[in-house]
């Protein structure tokens, strides 16, 4: 509802609770995703929004490097190499 509304650090924290009662990796991975989205829209400098990304990026590595279907892991790794890129070039 809050992403809806473009009220995005309010639906980033509702995500944030509920990755913590999560208790599937499918559960984990589809906050985690919706999360990345809100980051995108979200009001952050450059870096903080990078690191966001990252630390997201880096649980959803862990959760889709599980899976024999390597395209959502290959697709959230190019994810992270551009989010660090950005991130080294914003000087932080």
């Amino acid at each position: 509802a809050y992403s809806c509304k473009k009220m995005p650090e309010a639906a980033y924290l509702y995500f944030e609770k509920a990755l913590a009662t999560a208790e599937t990796d499918r559960q984990k991975s589809t906050v985690l995703e919706k999360m990345l989205d809100v980051v995108g829209k979200e009001n952050l400098q450059v870096a903080d929004k990078c690191r966001k990304i990252l630390s997201l990026t880096n649980q959803l590595t862990n959760i889709y490097s599980k899976n024999p279907d390597n395209s959502d892991l290959l697709r959230i790794r190019t994810l992270a190499e551009k989010t660090l890129e950005l991130l080294k070039k914003s000087g932080n």
